[in-house]
């Protein structure tokens, strides 16, 4: 098979894949016109006021974006990617680019044909464009990317052919909405020609000779294209298009997703003394730091909301409809789309191939119309009333009862899921107390799944106001045909006591679990955790002499929080963000279901509990209802 990679116009070669191997060989007569290394394509410094005609050139620039990303970090609800990460999201995706190493993506950086959301060097850096915002506490320059690529007279054939590979010091990090601006540049049906060598021309093409002159052709189409003005229009656009969805994601994200992550921060993050930090439970650390990013992301909104208004609801309406059309192009069946955009939690943005790239590009136009909405307080056509097939409003009423979709109403999002024969109600609710928990099922509902499931984290209220509150929980799951799960510590005796007595008194169908003696141990050995922690230190810094340090520091940890503690004490700099939270639960479940069973070979604890939840969404709650109880004394059902 013979193809040419998508990238490939842009570094001069060709790759010929055979039977028995891969050969690289030249683009055929069509030169670079470059000189020696460098690391940086051609490019100056951008200009976001206007145009070369003298137009509005974007509403957000890339300088005031990447200031904020730096400053307002905490903010930002989808993590930062580097090149080689969102290189696999990309290719997850369905564009093709190298994974592995990160390079196509490090390519098209270094050109300023894909501009990063903030740039970290451990080097002061002198490239135009790249615009210094601060050092970071451990001494690195943090930058602003405002740069844009220089119009090539000879085209793009070749551009980055001469380009050095990108240093370790330098990092450019992205956000995922930046999916968009690779797709639009790789994608030939949405930027002109690129060149798209089939490997059906494998065949169909008589003769090496004449099969060589096809890819010429194809090349040099593509460097006409890209020496003229429009190709570089078209690559700001979908920069500024990916910096205006970055800019409102935290806005909007919780109301659409259903939830917060909130980030560990340190005591000068928060504005008070290590004193007063360290006086303070992990539980009112936990309020205190959502507080304070809650705060943080409402001043953000009052910011970028005269950016919004500055801009106009008809210019923000028209950049919309371009995204809801590029979706469309990728993935026409509106139905899929709003079907996969309801399911819970994070989902949805989990979602790969070509109908994972087309609800990305839509959850990006959707973005844009909540802080729209919020911004100018009027009500915008949802998503699937844009584009090609637009849906009318009428329609949509008649079909599911509202011609809002996608605004958290269960009554019309099952409405909508019964066309299909699907069900959308909760049909089990987690019960857990503490952050570690509540971050590791949370974390792994919402990457692999868990519509039907709700979590709910108890925090104290078991047993207080005479389990007032959380009685009426359990009267009400059982009203509603909903399983209840309950997780608890096994050192938290009160807690048990309470859960035993529920189920003695036979006011709850479900399950309910003890972690002895509590989720950390009960689930993971001491050199599993040690490896855990390692792998956070590492990424914050550690050097390989702090291993054994730490090793020893946990020698005779026998709980969650001696564990944490120790290993505080033991690499306070580079575990200084480490805590029982929603990360550490997140990074402890992410272990658990790459490695279901321990190093006896026995299930996992908390993955018979998984597994027991998902069942419970296939089981009928009236027979278990009818046939079965909750043991006192197991947690587990038996038969009644």
């Amino acid at each position: 098979m013979i193809y040419v990679h998508p990238i490939g116009p842009l570094t001069g070669v060709i790759e010929t894949e055979f039977l028995w191997g891969k050969e690289t060989v030249a683009a055929p007569r069509i030169t670079n016109g470059l000189g020696s290394q460098r690391l940086f394509g051609p490019r100056h410094a951008y200009n976001e006021t206007v145009s070369g005609n003298g137009e509005p050139r974007t509403i957000v620039g890339p300088e005031v974006l990447g200031r904020w990303m730096i400053e307002r970090w905490y903010v930002w609800q989808m993590r930062l990617l580097d090149a080689k990460k969102l290189s696999r999201f990309c290719r997850a995706r369905g564009v093709q680019v190298t994974s592995s190493s990160g390079k196509d993506v490090e390519r098209l950086w270094q050109m300023g044909l894909l501009r990063a959301d903030y740039v970290r060097s451990d080097e002061e850096l002198t490239e135009n464009g790249l615009v210094k915002i601060r050092m970071d506490r451990y001494g690195r320059h943090l930058y602003a990317d405002a740069r844009r690529p220089t119009p090539r007279a000879e085209g793009f054939v070749g551009a980055a052919a001469g380009l050095e590979r990108l240093s370790p010091a330098v990092k450019p990090f992205f956000h995922p909405f930046r999916f968009y601006v690779i797709q639009q540049l790789l994608q030939p049906v949405l930027l002109g020609p690129r060149p798209n060598i089939t490997p059906i021309s494998t065949f169909t093409t008589a003769g090496a000779n004449r099969y060589a002159g096809l890819v010429e052709k194809e090349l040099g189409r593509f460097n006409d294209y890209t020496r003229g003005e429009s190709f570089l229009r078209e690559v700001e656009r979908a920069n500024d298009v990916a910096e205006l969805a970055v800019a409102a994601e935290p806005c909007v994200y919780e109301r659409m997703f259903g939830g917060r992550r909130v980030p560990g921060l340190e005591p000068e993050d928060l504005g008070i003394s290590v004193e007063e930090y360290l006086a303070l439970g992990s539980e009112a650390r936990w309020e205190r730091t959502s507080e304070f990013q809650k705060r943080g992301i409402e001043e953000h909104g009052e910011e970028l909301s005269r950016y919004y208004r500055d801009a106009g609801v008809e210019r923000l309406e028209e950049v919309r409809e371009r995204l809801c059309i590029d979706s469309e192009r990728l993935y026409k069946d509106k139905n899929v789309l709003n079907l996969l955009r309801l399911a819970r939690g994070r989902v949805p943005l989990g979602i790969e191939g070509d109908v994972g790239a087309a609800l990305l590009v839509r959850i990006m136009a959707e973005t844009l119309r909540r802080f729209s909405e919020e911004t100018f307080g009027k009500e915008l056509p949802e998503e699937d009333e844009l584009g090609f097939g637009m849906r009318v409003r009428k329609v949509k009423v008649g079909d599911y009862g509202s011609h809002r979709l996608l605004d958290g109403e269960r009554g019309v999002a099952n409405a909508f899921m019964r066309r299909f024969g699907l069900d959308h109600s909760v049909r089990v609710r987690w019960y857990v107390e503490g952050y570690t928990e509540w971050g590791a099922l949370g974390g792994i509902f919402g990457r692999y799944g868990g519509t039907g499931m709700e979590l709910h984290n108890l925090s104290g209220q078991v047993v207080s106001n005479r389990w007032a509150a959380f009685e009426s929980n359990l009267q009400t799951d059982l009203e509603g045909k909903v399983f209840s799960f309950v997780m608890i510590d096994g050192d938290r005796k009160d807690y048990v006591g309470a859960v035993r007595r529920a189920a003695r008194e036979d006011r709850f169908c479900g399950r309910f679990f003890i972690q002895e003696p509590d989720f950390e141990f009960a689930n993971f050995s001491l050199p599993e955790l040690e490896e855990m922690i390692w792998e956070i230190a590492e990424e914050n810094g550690a050097i390989p002499e702090d291993r054994q340090r730490l090793h020893e520091a946990l020698q005779e940890v026998t709980n969650g929080d001696q564990l944490i503690r120790k290993a505080k004490a033991a690499l306070t700099v580079s575990l200084r963000s480490l805590r029982k939270n929603q990360d550490w639960g997140e990074r402890l479940m992410l272990h658990a279901w790459e490695n279901p069973e321990d190093h006896e070979r026995k299930t996992r604890p908390v993955m018979e509990a998984v597994w027991a939840a998902w069942r419970g969404l296939q089981t009928n709650f009236d027979y278990e209802r009818a046939n079965y109880r909750v043991d006192p004394d197991t947690g587990d059902t038996i038969e009644w």
